[in-house]
């Protein structure tokens, strides 16, 4: 018998940095800023806001605040910098009544247009937890690493900042599903990742627990369903079209992907009101594929409009998927961007500064020439590190943004990027991943076992785990084994801190239930700076 195990690095690694010329501008982020207390309640957390410039030279500015309700409770840091440079806002609540208000920072430089952030500060009577999204599904289809194995909650609360706990259970009481708090305090991140190796083809339910003192316990259902054939992948998962009254029909494409072979479905469409609005080809065929979506605003009044587009995919297991469509038709000039989104990786060096990088430009248009446009940018976690501008423009019009990584641990962030005209407003995904310039190495990175039936086992084996640079506290994970299922390695699963060893043995009553032949496995190792 020949077992293969095949080391994955850990995707750590350095990317030059260029940034292209154009205009000066002050980027600002994020543009968008809420504040939210308990009334009677301490002071909410200062919030940062970072301030940078595109081009070669500094600028210098100037930081102005008012507020249009509820008096001077808005307050900067700095009346004036230059170019880089990161602002405490803070909101002081005290006196005020529950409700809402409403405040601004504009940030001003000679040459560039000025930079508006809107500031929101809600004063709530209870404090409440929130989570997005609400629930989890996971799909992993056996001897297939397609499919994620981690998951973002992201954790907020109505009132003053409140330390979060994450608890998983599984109604099954197995150990497949794990969670992890990053950022004590709200908004906060709860990461929530599966670990399918070991698991039988079926469905697997359970739940994590989200606590902080004082507040209602939230409960995130996630379901893990574990198949022998592929699974179907739909990126997007829903669709938010516009157009104008009586104008041209608006296009978008939906990527099917299967986790393995190639996957026949068939397509349903429905409207709930407007008539036949909806449009899709093809009706059938084979993923991997597109369909292209169509909305026609022809003949309807302004107004809102919903439609499903129902795909039945016999062979798959999830054989039924559901894309909710939404469809503004308007008066007014409508936007659109060249971006479904943007992402970036950022390799850390302890040596240097945190690098920035700057993303692709976002191309803005409009169905009426000179449509001014607004524009925002806000973090999901990991606190400021996307600034975006110009605040405002008119199309045809580009937007530039980057990505600070100072402050930031190796891990994954995410934020969006809201742009707004007259008729409609489109929000574009960004995602950073921060890594460390360090590498993970396992060596030997194969190991091979052979064993005569009847026979002792063979000896164990070493894996030596190393990183260059900094230390890695680092998880190994079983992701494929053959049989599905089968128990015959030993030694595989394992945490640790750089440098470790793990040992690697055969489980010899799993082994001699195998039948002659080559049997494989593969261990994933991965990790981050400690």
């Amino acid at each position: 018998m020949k077992s293969l195990i095949g080391a994955a690095k850990v995707a750590f690694w350095c990317a030059a940095l260029t940034i292209p010329l154009h205009a000066q501008l002050l980027l600002t982020g994020p543009n968008v800023m809420t504040f939210t207390t308990t009334s009677g309640g301490s002071n909410p957390a200062a919030q940062t806001l970072l301030v940078r410039h595109t081009g070669d030279t500094a600028k210098a500015f100037t930081v102005g605040v008012s507020t249009i309700t509820g008096g001077n409770w808005l307050s900067a840091s700095i009346g004036s910098g230059t170019t880089p440079a990161r602002l405490s806002i803070t909101a002081t609540p005290q006196g005020l009544a529950p409700g809402v208000y409403g405040g601004t920072v504009l940030i001003n430089s000679a040459g560039v247009p000025s930079a508006r952030v809107d500031v929101t500060l809600a004063v709530v009577a209870t404090a409440q937890l929130s989570a997005s999204p609400s629930t989890l599904a996971f799909n992993r289809q056996l001897g297939s690493d397609a499919g994620a194995t981690e998951q973002l909650v992201f954790v907020s609360s109505s009132g003053s900042a409140a330390t979060i706990t994450a608890t998983p259970s599984t109604t099954d009481g197995g150990s497949w599903l794990q969670a992890s708090v990053a950022g004590s305090t709200t908004p906060g991140v709860v990461a929530v990742r599966i670990n399918p190796a070991g698991l039988a083809a079926g469905s697997y339910n359970g739940s994590v627990a989200i606590a902080a003192q004082g507040l209602t316990t939230l409960t995130v259902p996630v379901s893990l369903t574990v198949s022998n054939i592929p699974f179907l992948q739909l990126n997007p998962a829903s669709l938010n079209l516009a157009a104008l009254r009586n104008g041209p029909a608006v296009t978008q494409s939906v990527t099917l992907t299967p986790s393995t072979s190639a996957l026949p479905f068939t397509v349903n469409v429905s409207t709930a009101t407007g008539g036949n609005w909806l449009v899709v080809t093809p009706l059938n065929g084979a993923a991997p594929g597109n369909l292209d979506v169509s909305a026609n605003p022809s003949g309807l009044p302004a107004g809102l409009y919903s439609g499903t587009i129902q795909l039945t995919v016999p062979g798959a297991a999830n054989p039924s998927l559901s894309i909710p469509v939404s469809f503004t038709v308007t008066d007014f000039p409508v936007i659109s961007v060249n971006q479904r989104s943007l992402s970036a990786t950022i390799a850390l060096d302890p040596t240097k500064p945190a690098p920035t990088q700057e993303l692709t430009p976002i191309q803005v248009s409009a169905t009426t020439a000179g449509t001014t446009y607004t524009v925002s940018a806000r973090t999901l976690n990991g606190g400021t590190w996307l600034a975006v501008g110009p605040a405002s423009a008119a199309t045809n019009g580009t937007v530039t943004s980057l990505v600070d990584a100072t402050g930031l641990a190796s891990g994954t962030y995410r934020g969006e990027i809201t742009v707004s005209g007259p008729g409609n407003s489109l929000t574009i995904p960004v995602t950073l991943t921060v890594t460390s310039s360090a590498q993970l190495t396992v060596d030997p990175p194969t190991v091979t076992f052979n064993l005569q039936k009847g026979q002792t086992s063979p000896s164990n084996q070493v894996i030596n785990v190393a990183s260059t640079g900094a230390a890695f506290a680092f998880q190994s994970t079983l992701t494929s084994i053959t049989p599905a299922g089968g128990t015959w390695l030993s030694g595989g699963v394992a945490t640790g801190t750089t440098p470790a060893s793990l040992t690697l043995g055969i489980n010899s009553a799993a082994a001699a239930a195998l039948a002659n032949g080559t049997y494989n496995a593969t261990l994933t190792f991965g990790g981050q700076t400690e």
